[in-house]
């Protein structure tokens, strides 16, 4: 049986099946030497100005922000099918 990762609930799964999925895995270029010369706020804004903007681009497309650590950050993208 599979349960679900979040509540621990049996999932209902009666065969397996393929789907396609995107990934988009996202770095800040230069992050280590911008957060040395930036005071900790201008840091931040970036970090979370740029986020957001790619958050509002992959949604979009029906895709979502999954996960950031540091200065990079995982979006993802169901299949439709």
């Amino acid at each position: 049986h599979s349960f679900c990762g979040n509540c621990g609930s049996r999932l209902n799964i009666t065969r397996p099946s393929r789907r396609i999925a995107t990934f988009l895995i996202v770095d800040i270029v230069n992050f280590t030497s911008l957060s040395e010369k930036l005071d900790p706020e201008q840091i931040k804004e970036l970090v979370e100005t740029t986020f957001r903007h790619i958050d509002e681009l992959a949604q979009r497309v029906g895709g979502y922000l999954h996960q950031i650590v540091g200065d990079s950050a995982l979006f993802y993208q169901r299949s439709i099918r």
